[in-house]
């Protein structure tokens, strides 16, 4: 017991020296105040944050402690937030404040940062900014249009503000001919670029443009309105006659017809965005087609026949003959017949429903609205009807369908409807829904989101645009009653129409 208490005793007092010795040690250490080491402190950048595409975004951030500049290097450098590992970096200047032109894409999201760094002693001081990309035209209207023969865009912002052609604006081209057609290509678009090092790189699941007139055209990326191609690029082998006629994207893969052939692009093959050799079999096609899945359905004008052919088909195929027991017995193939309006009406897995406005090209005159079921290439025809010459539909310029039984004619300032029923007898024609000014002619019509037809018209150099809202949610074709249309107005001739973004139009 008595050996124990010594032990103690002298553990005790080593415990009080070494904790002596610790508070009396000077040393000879050489902390310094983090700010010696690292004096300049950043602020005045944002913390998170939006950038306009396109827009000049001009960052001077506040520093703090910096002796002379001359000593200190500046570098600005964004990357992906989701990179793993050492990510790879984009820089964007060697300035102490920084100027450049948001070319990221719309939503995506990055990570820039600013890093200013002592040269004497290499110590690094940085700022990160977390941002993501908006786009100027990513919500609105698109007002496809003409003036003097040349293509541009008018668009109309949900607010109802616009910017005029701002295809030239942006890329300094204008499209030789009318106006025709705009598709807004969501996802799915393949690109080739060259590198400065002229090695070249194939980006994927890329959005575009695809912009169309009657003598050219050109794809956009429409975040920054940079082209992706021209005419002669958007072919492995371009065409010698550039007049296309219609275009349509599903499920990324492309289908355009040009001078009366079809090419076609599927997005599951290994591509650049390059559309492929046009397809043999009949030729000029009337300048419609209707797409649904891989499947694309047409009516050559050279065989007065119906034509179809897969994605990956070589040539268009005649539809087949009815079946014996079918209701409707009349050929969809070398038909007495040309062809007026091709109408889609609806598109599903299930085929495409539309209307099919022909003509005899024999006998008396005469006139016929097929109605159509399309679907690989099983035979088309659901319903034949005789339609009479008195009609107004037969005589009309501008069509377009919804995706029950009603199809919106034009002619002149006239809008008009015909419902179809059992028979052209038991149908339903009305004229003159709406007093158009005189002087105003009306060259594109569509149904949009069912609820609202949209209207183009035209005077002599200036185009309009009317939104109106129909009876019953677009179940019934008639204007609701005691509503006005949502009109806008521009220079040039306008030929088509297209909602951008997802927006809500009651809001306007």
């Amino acid at each position: 017991m008595e050996t124990m208490k010594n032990n103690i005793f002298w553990l005790g007092i080593l415990n009080i020296l070494l904790c002596w010795s610790c508070v009396n040690d000077l040393g000879n250490y050489d902390y310094k105040d983090v700010t010696s080491v690292a004096p300049v402190k950043v602020s005045g950048l944002p913390e998170d944050t939006t950038f306009k595409i396109l827009e000049t975004i001009i960052l001077t951030p506040e520093l703090k402690g910096m002796d002379d500049e001359k000593n200190f290097e500046f570098t600005w450098y964004t990357y992906p937030p989701e990179a793993t590992g050492i990510p790879v970096r984009d820089t964007l200047g060697k300035e102490r404040n920084l100027t450049f032109k948001m070319m990221y894409a719309a939503g995506e999201n990055r990570v820039m940062v600013y890093e200013v760094k002592d040269k004497r002693t290499g110590v690094a001081v940085n700022k990160r900014i977390s941002f993501s990309g908006i786009s100027d035209y990513g919500q609105g209207w698109m007002i496809l249009k003409d003036e003097n023969n040349q293509t541009d865009i008018d668009f109309v912002f949900p607010d109802g503000t616009q910017d005029e052609n701002i295809l030239y604006k942006n890329t300094q081209i204008k499209l030789k001919g009318t106006a025709l057609k705009v598709v807004n290509q969501t996802y799915g678009y393949k690109h080739q670029f060259e590198k400065e090092d002229g090695t070249l790189e194939t980006k994927e699941n890329l959005r575009a443009w695809h912009i169309l007139s009657s003598s050219d055209m050109v794809t956009l990326n429409p975040d920054n309105l940079t082209v992706y191609k021209t005419f002669e690029d958007e072919f492995y082998r371009a065409p010698e006659t550039c007049t296309p006629q219609d275009f349509h994207e599903f499920g990324g893969d492309l289908f355009l017809l040009n001078a009366g052939v079809v090419h076609t692009l599927s997005n599951s093959s290994a591509n650049i965005g390059k559309l492929g050799l046009p397809k043999f079999g009949d030729a000029d096609v009337f300048p419609t087609l209707v797409v649904i899945s891989q499947y694309l359905f047409g009516f050559s004008n050279e065989t007065k026949s119906f034509v179809a052919s897969m994605l990956y088909d070589t040539d268009l195929s005649h539809m087949a003959e009815a079946d014996t027991d079918n209701p409707v017995q009349i050929s969809p193939n070398n038909m007495n017949a040309e062809m007026i309006a091709l109408l889609q009406r609806t598109s599903s897995w299930q085929g495409a429903q539309a209307w099919a406005l022909m003509k005899s090209t024999t006998g008396n005159e005469e006139y016929y609205l097929a109605d159509l079921l399309l679907y690989q290439k099983e035979y088309p025809f659901v319903d034949f009807d005789i339609i009479s010459p008195d009609r107004a539909l037969v005589h009309a310029d501008v069509y377009t369908a919804n995706d029950l039984y009603s199809i919106w004619f034009a002619k002149g300032n006239i809008l008009s409807y015909y419902s179809k029923g059992i028979s052209d007898d038991e149908s339903e024609e009305v004229t003159d829904i709406y007093p158009f000014p005189a002087g105003e002619t009306i060259t594109w019509m569509q149904q949009s989101e069912r609820k609202y037809l949209l209207v183009l018209t035209n005077t002599a150099d200036k185009w309009k645009f009317y939104r109106f809202e129909l009876d019953s949610d677009g179940l019934s074709p008639n204007i609701k009653p005691g509503t006005q249309p949502l009109v806008y107005s521009g220079n040039g001739t306008a030929r088509y129409a297209l909602k951008v973004g997802d927006w809500n139009e009651d809001e306007e």
